[in-house]
């Protein structure tokens, strides 16, 4: 059976000077009911439908990569509507992804996957590889809870093609501020066990964490 892990989550954004990012770093390690994850560094190739003005509800597809692991990869669908941003993930294997970024795309008909196929479907509509990024996040978890903060230290723009996705180094503009780091509050909404059940879906801490 295709499990798909699944999220919906509120989000606001702050861009932080590194002066009060200090202080808050330190109010934050006092708290007991925080915890402190490791930093990952993130590369994501994210497909777009060209040419579309930026909607307040807007979908879009995202391959993604953490730490360089070619067997840590997702294909997310992440979608705003409402104020809210839903994601979907699966686990997508390094040799589907390298077919993918290499324009291979008729082998997803035969797959068993509902959520590969739903990607297939828009790469036929016309959605393309628009750009990718690499971020490097601390993530601060509040265990017992439905919140996360996710703060990025550096976030780039990558000068490279979709084909370059599994390359280790690649240059790239810096998105972020001098003197800033960019902060994420995420606020999740969770649905009950039963209802994640009957949509064949699980809740699951990865997709938590993606930027």
């Amino acid at each position: 059976m295709e499990y798909m892990a699944y999220g919906i989550y509120y989000e606001r954004y702050e861009d932080m000077s590194l002066n009060k990012y200090r202080k808050f770093m330190i109010n934050l390690a006092l708290r007991q009911d925080c915890e402190m994850l490791e930093s990952v560094y993130t590369r994501k190739l994210i497909y777009q439908k060209p040419q579309e003005k930026k909607m307040e509800d807007s979908l879009e597809y995202q391959i993604i990569m953490k730490d360089g692991d070619t067997k840590h990869m997702h294909l997310v669908a992440r979608r705003k509507q409402d104020g809210a941003i839903c994601k979907k993930s699966v686990w997508l294997l390094k040799e589907d992804c390298e077919r993918i970024l290499n324009g291979e795309i008729d082998w997803i008909k035969e797959e068993n996957n509902v959520a590969l196929y739903d990607f297939y479907y828009y790469l036929k509509e016309g959605y393309q590889p628009q750009r990718m990024t690499e971020s490097k996040s601390q993530i601060l978890d509040f265990p017992g809870s439905n919140h996360c903060i996710l703060i990025q230290t550096s976030k780039r723009l990558l000068e490279a093609s979709p084909e370059d996705f599994l390359v280790k180094k690649l240059d790239g503009q810096e998105l972020i501020k001098p003197g800033k780091v960019h902060i994420i509050y995420r606020t999740e909404y969770t649905f009950p066990e039963g209802a994640m059940r009957m949509m064949n879906m699980v809740s699951n801490p990865e997709i938590r964490y993606v930027l």
